[in-house]
């Protein structure tokens, strides 16, 4: 299932292209995934609150073709040219979400960012992506990698284990067609209620 799950929030962050702006460094992704994604309760309410918060458009010029403002956020226009993309799903014996941010222009380093953000390696990196598992511990995250499995099964139970996705192909699309470049973005899955 959590298979299924990632798969389609990897084809719904990568479905979209936004005008250029300023040139978006690691720190602004890392920045902006930590302002919106993960800086307090997670969910596609409180995330989008924090974005609109923080200044993140729901309308404007670059926003993508199949840009839906009930889901996703422009970056502030001051900003780098980046998009938040949340998603909730709920199948009755499972919830799950996702909050990303993206960006068309290819990004180097957003792996390593991400690594200084949570003080632990990934547990699997393929080129310039990477993957981490992780746990919320309060206000920190502990990698699930260094947990025993009892300890990752009540994170699961309790909504706390994340996985967390550097998607990067280093390359804007070559046919100039709709696509990221690179995008950070957290799938959590816990029990439906």
């Amino acid at each position: 299932m959590l298979v299924r799950f990632a798969v389609g929030a990897l084809a719904l962050c990568m479905t979209s292209g936004v005008a250029e702006a300023r040139q978006a460094r690691p720190d602004d992704i890392v920045t902006a995934f930590g302002a919106v994604c993960i800086a307090g309760e997670t969910g596609q309410t409180e995330e989008l609150a924090r974005a609109d918060a923080l200044g993140w458009r729901t309308t404007g010029v670059g926003a993508p073709k199949n840009f839906d403002p009930a889901t996703q956020r422009l970056s502030p226009s001051t900003g780098a040219a980046l998009v938040l993309t949340t998603m909730f799903q709920s199948s009755g014996r499972e919830v799950r979400d996702s909050c990303g941010v993206s960006s068309l222009t290819p990004v180097e380093g957003v792996g390593d960012a991400v690594r200084n953000l949570f003080g632990f390696a990934p547990i699997f990196v393929m080129a310039r992506s990477a993957t981490f598992s992780v746990i919320r511990m309060g206000t920190t995250w502990q990698s699930a990698a260094m947990m025993d499995k009892a300890m990752v099964d009540a994170a699961k139970h309790d909504g706390r284990l994340y996985s967390v996705l550097v998607l990067d192909n280093g390359l804007r699309p070559p046919d100039g067609s709709d696509g990221y470049a690179v995008s950070l973005t957290f799938l959590r899955a816990k029990p439906g209620n």
